[in-house]
């Protein structure tokens, strides 16, 4: 609510409270139950009155209002003035006519040659209104100095040109009893404020415009003042903890990928088709990673919050670049998850059959898909973080849905098909009789389980994050709708922490932390598909890393302390059941046919991945 407002509500509810009178032609009413108390002072931590008022010792009361009750009014219009006035009306006159109005000076006057003492209010002068509503630019329509107080047999200004007269007759006084008017502006006061209460924080500017770009949100047009960042959507600890679990999810994403790409792209002696396919989704999904551990290397809320009340925009090169880096690998992941769909079903479907090599035009086909829109996208320097974001990205709906949710549903929707083809013909497999072929098929369809699961996870995951995206944009008038619901909270006098009782209505908790999630999770989830595998565990083990000169001779070495702690364990003791004993030798045979076994077993191990 801005200043105007402010104040023709206030001089409204000065009418009220002098609604108990006497009265006469052209003179201000008398209020016999008025009388002046001591100002009981500013509520605890919350700066209102004191050191503004003329005379601390001495403020008008009457029947119908306590002290209590006008400092809740005056401390509600003050916070308004406070989140939503304009700077040039916030400056100390500016407070000391608030404070004058509910707390006015109270002169005593005893009537002469009577017991009676009668309690007068000092009102704010005309010149005063008017030096007020010319700073805060209140249209006359909404406030008139000049107007007069007409009805019931009186007629009066509110506020009175140099006196107000009052008609003292009915209590034994004179006719022309005058009140020198109160001109707040020539009370002496050392007591300064601050343009923007907490948690507001306070970005002069002489283009709004240009710092709404760099990433400040302002209250209003005519307001240096500017929302906290993070938005007040959660508590502080709220946003630490969501930062946190991105923050590890994107370090695990990371080395779990890096460790994949090592294990089938570098270590690996045999990389089939659809190895190649899957270590281009690995590698999209490090880049995923890659943009949240750079943020969090620099503290994820700094980055996002590079400043007090700043988000982050394209006048920050980490903005830039992990939005970017974030946008390629986004692409690169739902591109090569629509190819990974494509290439199970066909390699199911044509079981048999000599299929040709289209791993290059994958190549090509995905890289300008991947590139082409980002690098459009970071020279319109579309890159925001945004109040209530939790990674940079792309800023305006037009750019966000034409560079990324356009090419993401073209894939998701094609994915689909391939995924329902691929439902089909599992079922075609496991119903009916099983020939020659359709063995062949069936051992296929057991060897892609876990690239048809991981399909249907990323499916899953890609699925959630593009519907969320879109509930968030068509809910986004209910949160701007909100807004006045978190300024009526932090002008309410009873709030003691902003920052944990005041919230903007938006996303659930569980919402933003579940997208989070699913942002950083692709890594670590392909981790637990295929870094956990008996594959992986055979190609460290057949790699350089196990079978290099030192660790041939570290190893020897401990078998030899291990040999020799052996026979000396051997050679002391001589006892039933040991090596000497007769029936050691089924022990050993059993030992034999165990390890035939495992030497069996690892033969037909050994096949199946020759076969892979």
């Amino acid at each position: 609510m801005s200043c105007n407002w402010l104040l023709f509500f206030l001089y409204i509810i000065v009418f009220i409270q002098s609604s108990t009178f006497t009265f006469a032609q052209d003179y201000h009413p008398v209020d016999p139950t008025g009388r002046c108390e001591k100002y009981i002072g500013d509520p605890v931590d919350t700066p209102l009155c004191q050191g503004l008022l003329a005379n601390a010792d001495s403020v008008y009361v009457n029947s119908t209002a306590s002290q209590s009750d006008l400092q809740t009014q005056a401390l509600q219009f003050k916070l308004i003035l406070d989140f939503g006035g304009s700077d040039q009306c916030k400056v100390q006159n500016t407070y000391k006519t608030l404070c004058a109005l509910f707390f006015m000076e109270c002169i005593e006057y005893q009537v002469p040659n009577t017991s009676t003492v009668l309690a007068f209010p000092k009102f704010p002068c005309s010149a005063n209104c008017y030096n007020t509503t010319e700073l805060c630019q209140i249209p006359t329509n909404l406030l008139d100095c000049s107007s007069k107080v007409i009805g019931g047999g009186y007629n009066f200004t509110l506020f009175p040109l140099e006196s107000a007269l009052y008609n003292l007759t009915s209590f034994g006084g004179d006719t022309n009893h005058s009140v020198t008017c109160q001109n707040p502006n020539l009370i002496n006061s050392n007591t300064t404020f601050g343009l923007c209460p907490f948690p507001l924080v306070e970005h002069p500017t002489d283009d709004q415009e240009r710092s709404t770009y760099e990433g400040y949100i302002y209250i209003s047009n005519i307001s240096s003042c500017v929302a906290p960042c993070p938005s007040p959507l959660f508590k502080p600890q709220i946003w630490t903890n969501i930062f946190t679990m991105g923050d590890i999810l994107s370090f695990l994403s990371f080395f779990a990928t890096i460790f994949l790409i090592i294990t089938y792209g570098i270590l690996n002696p045999k990389i089939t088709r659809f190895d190649k396919i899957n270590l281009c989704v690995m590698s999209a999904a490090c880049g995923v990673a890659l943009a949240g551990v750079i943020q969090a290397i620099n503290g994820t809320q700094d980055s996002l919050c590079p400043e007090p009340g700043r988000s982050a925009s394209p006048i920050d090169d980490l903005c830039l670049t992990t939005g970017f880096i974030l946008h390629v690998s986004a692409l690169y992941v739902v591109t090569w998850w629509c190819i990974m769909a494509f290439e199970v079903w066909f390699a199911i479907k044509t079981v048999g059959a000599k299929k040709r090599e289209f791993f290059k035009y994958y190549c090509i086909g995905t890289s300008l898909i991947s590139w082409i829109f980002p690098i459009a996208t970071i020279s319109a320097k579309e890159y925001h973080a945004g109040p209530g974001n939790v990674f940079c990205w792309i800023w305006s709906s037009k750019y966000r849905n034409i560079f990324f949710w356009g090419p993401l549903g073209v894939f998701l929707f094609a994915g689909t098909i391939f995924l329902i083809l691929l439902i089909r013909e599992i079922y075609i497999i496991v119903s009916i009789k099983i020939s020659k072929m359709d063995q062949s098929r069936w051992n296929i369809l057991k060897m892609e389980v876990k690239p048809i699961g991981s399909l249907v996870a990323y499916y899953t995951i890609l699925l959630y994050l593009f519907a969320y995206d879109q509930y968030i944009v068509s809910a986004q008038h209910e949160y701007f709708a909100s807004i006045p619901q978190y300024f009526a909270c932090l002008t309410n006098p009873k709030t003691t922490d902003p920052e944990q009782e005041c919230l903007v209505l938006g996303p659930s908790v569980a919402g933003v932390g579940f997208f989070v999630f699913c942002i950083r999770i692709f890594g670590f989830f392909s981790f637990l598909l295929y870094g956990l595998s008996s594959r992986t565990k055979k190609i460290w083990s057949q790699s350089i890393v196990f079978n290099n000169k030192i660790v041939k001779i570290i190893s020897a070495k401990l078998d030899q302390i291990t040999n020799t702690t052996a026979l000396g364990s051997s050679n002391s003791s001589n006892t039933p059941g040991g090596p000497n004993d007769s029936n050691f030798e089924s022990g050993a045979t059993g030992a034999g046919m165990s390890n035939a076994g495992i030497s069996v077993a690892h033969e037909m191990e050994m096949d199946s991945y020759n076969d892979n």
